[in-house]
């Protein structure tokens, strides 16, 4: 935003941030104070000044403005969850000489525009085969808490689903996002269920950004079960209203089922000795059972 003079002496602006969700957003500062060149009206130059002392908070910020000359001051928005946020920002003219500047307020709206992942926790499993295991979680927040766990599963753009689940994509959440069902409607059956409804994390102060969280920490329980041999991608949503939002992503690798043990009893040598045949084992792939060859094949069996 820019602020201008029009006197000819010069205006003192003090520009503050508040609200509920005031730190969510905050006036860009660079160096200690930064200079720009204004011309006034007889050609001669000037300069404005903006002073950004170093104790003040980055939504707390004082701008100087020469005379007849203006000044941008840029604004930021870093949000911490996933909805629409809100905050006002205050600008008020201090008195130096005989003209002030006037009081002004301006409404602040943030919206996040994507949701990006902490961690990736991957997962393979046979097709058909459960993979169950607690996963370890790190807060990358600065407030800890009790988070609840959703899980969001598909083939698309994960992030737009999260978006739309919490009403900020293209179209409206309906049930069916805010209540995923095991079966797509097309059919596919998902892959992973998250069997922790909420988690207890501490914040991120102590543990290092870039650090993997410790064997220790808490984590959620996760199941993974393919039913078809391909990828499969996942996020689990923490979300707690104080401390905020954060995303880790799901990936798992569903790999061909093994091969199925069937007995196989001799009805030949039963009848031949008066006594029941031992068993013996067949293995059948579950690919040809289902009769994906039975084009090319009447019967396929592996008789050990």
């Amino acid at each position: 935003m820019t602020l201008s003079n029009p006197f000819s002496r010069p205006l003192v602006y003090k520009c503050c941030i508040l609200g509920a969700s005031l730190d969510q957003f905050a006036i860009a500062e660079g160096s200690t104070s930064s200079k720009m060149t204004a011309h006034g009206k007889t050609g001669n130059t000037s300069q404005s000044k903006v002073s950004t002392k170093r104790a003040s908070s980055p939504r707390r910020v004082e701008v100087v403005i020469p005379a007849n000359s203006s000044r941008e001051i840029t604004l930021e928005f870093r949000p911490r969850a996933i909805r629409i946020t809100q905050a006002v920002l205050l600008v008020v003219g201090q008195r130096k000489g005989p003209k002030a500047g006037p009081t002004m307020v301006f409404q602040l709206s943030g919206r996040p525009s994507a949701v990006t992942t902490t961690d990736c926790i991957q997962f393979a499993a046979d097709c058909y085969e459960a993979n169950e295991r607690n996963c370890p979680i790190r807060n990358p927040l600065n407030s800890g808490g009790q988070f609840s766990v959703k899980l969001v599963e598909g083939e698309e753009d994960l992030s737009e689903a999260i978006m739309r689940l919490r009403g900020l994509g293209s179209q409206p959440p309906n049930d069916t996002d805010l209540e995923p069902p095991r079966s797509a409607s097309k059919g596919r059956l998902r892959a992973f269920t998250c069997l922790t409804p909420e988690i207890h994390l501490p914040d991120s102060v102590s543990m290092p950004e870039a650090a993997a969280p410790p064997k220790s920490a808490e984590g959620v329980q996760i199941l993974f079960l393919p039913f078809a041999v391909k990828e499969y991608q996942a996020c689990l949503l923490f979300s707690n209203l104080e401390a905020g939002d954060f995303v880790v992503r799901l990936t798992g690798q569903a790999k061909p089922p093994k091969p199925m043990i069937l007995p196989l009893r001799s009805e030949s040598e039963g009848a031949e000795t008066g006594k029941e045949a031992p068993e013996s084992s067949m293995r059948i792939a579950p690919n040809l059972a289902a009769g994906e060859f039975k084009n090319n094949f009447t019967t396929i069996v592996v008789i050990d």
